[in-house]
């Protein structure tokens, strides 16, 4: 069988990389774990020159090919009114990628992806949707439009996953919207990281992680650390990933006397992230961004680490659960991330069955697992037996 994708996701040619062809984030562990169920699994994406090389992740699976777009003109408002020209221009690519598909998959939020999940349909193919934003806040037009689109026509050739979970379905209107996790781990990772002991007399680690900018929480985490740095003198802080408020956030750290206690390390790499969250002992998410499935919170727990996060998306569901594997925070509450902190520092048993429950709760979420459930339920509503045919490279 044939798998084509249609992603908005940004890819380069690599020299490193063994199939040549390399981008960042989790982005390459979901493709190479979709393409284990299939003969072939085409990637129609937008191609750069020159991708960046600090933090790449590489595609290892040669039985995925790359069928490179050039980039959607402009940026902004500006990239939304010559969308439809550039679409003329790549269309031939689109028609004859899409006609020689057994299965299109079609993950958004983004606008190549909604190509996918419109073209899919005409071509009378099977199609599964994965929704990747925050399904529990649909806000801009867009999101209402692919909202009403799989409530609409989810069924027989469509299949529609809401990145999340909860106790109740994602939608009323339509039964056959189905939950998805995200993940970023193969098991054999999620267990490969033991149990950790904990020695708050030395050291104090607290690390946060993503993208840089003010909505993700990190100004916040930085005030709560200047409250603390009286009470817990030997704590400290490892920042990880990049973005358009880094300066300000090194500012922040300047003004407030912080340098010795907080690092800032770029953008990393898949292994370099594990070295910061190996080293860590509580995992700090004061978010209040629109997230969908933060999967830097998997990684966190796997490396039994506690998490202070706020009720935001599927956040309470991982943590605040019956075995609760962390705290939660209001957004923006920089008092309250003080003292959660505090209370970690201040009852290292509770601190520790947390880490135990964070840890177990993370082996449910593992890329196989990810992609059997896609498969199991793609085989229960279009009665077909796709599954793995090979280990999920890495």
């Amino acid at each position: 069988m044939r798998l084509v994708v249609f992603s908005h996701k940004v890819c380069w040619r690599s020299a490193q990389s063994p199939t040549g062809w390399a981008t960042d984030g989790g982005f390459v562990f979901h493709m190479q774990s979709l393409a284990s169920a299939y003969d072939e699994t085409v990637l129609i994406v937008p191609v750069v020159k020159n991708g960046k090389s600090q933090g790449e992740v590489w595609f290892t699976d040669d039985h995925i090919k790359v069928i490179p777009l050039r980039e959607p003109f402009g940026s902004g408002i500006s990239r939304k009114l010559l969308f439809p020209f550039w679409f003329l221009t790549q269309l031939p690519k689109f028609i004859s990628q899409i006609s020689k598909a057994d299965v299109i998959h079609a993950p958004i939020p983004g606008d190549i992806g909604t190509i996918g999940m419109l073209l899919g349909p005409l071509f009378r193919k099977k199609l599964f949707i994965r929704y990747c934003g925050n399904w529990l806040a649909i806000k801009t037009p867009a999101e209402k439009f692919w909202a009403w689109y799989g409530e609409k026509f989810t069924g027989k050739l469509i299949a529609f996953f809401c990145t999340g979970g909860s106790e109740l379905p994602p939608s009323h209107k339509n039964p056959a919207l189905k939950w998805i996790f995200s993940s970023s781990m193969l098991k054999s990772e999620l267990e490969g990281y033991p149990q950790k002991k904990f020695d708050f007399s030395k050291e104090f680690n607290l690390v946060m992680g993503g993208r840089l900018i003010e909505e993700k929480g990190f100004g916040i985490l930085i005030d709560a650390v200047g409250l603390l740095k009286t009470k817990i003198p030997n704590i400290n802080v490892s920042i990880f990933g990049d973005g358009p408020g880094r300066k300000s956030f090194e500012q922040q750290v300047d003004a407030k006397g912080l340098r010795e206690k907080i690092k800032f390390f770029g953008k990393l790499n898949s292994n370099e992230v594990h070295q910061l969250l190996s080293a860590a002992d509580v995992f700090c998410f004061p978010t209040y961004s629109s997230e969908g499935f933060p999967k830097v919170v998997i990684e966190a727990m796997a490396h039994s680490l506690p998490v202070i996060s706020t009720p935001v998306s599927v956040i309470p569901f991982l943590i605040n659960s019956e075995r609760p594997a962390g705290l939660l925070v209001e957004k923006k509450n920089t008092r309250q991330l003080a003292d959660q902190i505090g209370y970690y520092f201040d009852n290292p048993s509770i601190h520790l069955i947390h880490s135990k429950n964070a840890k177990q709760i993370s082996m449910n979420y593992s890329l196989e697992n990810w992609v059997d459930t896609i498969n199991n339920n793609l085989n229960k509503q279009w009665n077909t037996e796709i599954c793995r045919l090979r280990d999920i490279k890495k």
